[in-house]
């Protein structure tokens, strides 16, 4: 069994937006009582057989030592650097994130190809990366997390993984109903429905009570709406003025992407939400995010 079985992994392509990126991921690992794993990915052609990436040992990289410091001075969490050499950035990521005391997967995603290379890199190959990294994983779109931070989550189908529910719990701020659980249906829901759905979202009889489940806040923290559309993405954007932050579960971004393209593209998601998106692709999950 791993020391650590739940270390949280962050690729570091840009020192200055690491901090973005650590401020989740030392939620996560305060909580579970693990460490952050900060990764430095050299690119090489490693030819002579050498494989995918290779460790490079010896001095931290100097672009690492204010994020390690930031995670372990102002986070107050443990920080350890991991140096490969990979001949593809994404390559690189899904070999560190099978390492098997690697729970957490966090990414950053601008959607551009951008200056910082490496993050952006990730965004135009996200859906392979995400299918192939053994590790729950997030990607985040740039941003701050508020101290009074509201999540989205919306349900277009099957229901909720306890991972999607930890992290929204994390990124939420402290108040009740700070996370709102938008389930869309193209037909009325009954209240027997309704209640069944209340009743299993937080519900984790057949999930092992691991460290996971033990993030997800409880039910005081979740608002559960139920709207009526023939036009989720719509729906959705409505939805988003009272919040701050978009958060999608690999399942349901693929719902909506087939839903938009039965319907017709009526939005373009993600590109007209207008506040921060974080995708969520459980361990395990093997649908890809598809938008």
């Amino acid at each position: 069994m791993p020391e650590h079985p739940h270390d949280v992994l962050i690729p570091i392509a840009n020192p200055d937006r690491a901090p973005r990126y650590i401020d989740l991921g030392a939620r996560i690992a305060s909580e579970l009582e693990s460490e952050l794993v900060l990764l430095s990915i050299e690119l090489d052609d490693l030819e002579d057989n050498q494989g995918i990436t290779e460790e490079i040992e010896g001095r931290s990289p100097e672009k690492l030592r204010a994020p390690k410091a930031y995670a372990e001075d102002h986070c107050d969490v443990t920080a350890r650097i991991r140096q490969i050499r990979a001949r593809d950035v994404a390559e690189g990521i899904v070999v560190a994130a099978q390492a098997p005391n690697v729970g957490y997967l966090i990414m950053g995603w601008r959607g551009d190809e951008g200056e910082d290379g490496g993050t952006s890199a990730i965004g135009r190959k996200s859906d392979g990366l995400t299918r192939e990294a053994d590790a729950h994983t997030i990607v985040m779109q740039e941003s701050t997390l508020n101290e009074d931070e509201r999540v989205l989550l919306p349900v277009l189908s099957a229901s909720l993984n306890p991972a999607s529910l930890a992290v929204a719990s994390l990124l939420a701020g402290p108040a009740d109903g700070a996370i709102t659980v938008l389930q869309l249906s193209p037909s009325e829901t009954t209240d027997e429905e309704k209640d069944d759905f209340r009743s299993s979202l937080l519900s984790f009889e057949d999930v092992p009570k691991n460290g996971l489940v033990s993030l997800v806040r409880g039910k005081e923290a979740f608002e559960v709406v139920f709207e009526v559309t023939s036009d989720p993405a719509r729906t959705l954007l409505d939805a988003l003025e009272d919040q701050n932050r978009l958060m999608l579960e690999a399942r349901q971004a693929q719902a909506f992407k087939e839903k938009v393209h039965e319907v017709g593209a009526s939005v373009s998601l993600p590109r007209e939400v207008p506040c921060p998106l974080v995708l969520v692709r459980p361990k395990h999950q093997s649908v890809a995010f598809g938008l």
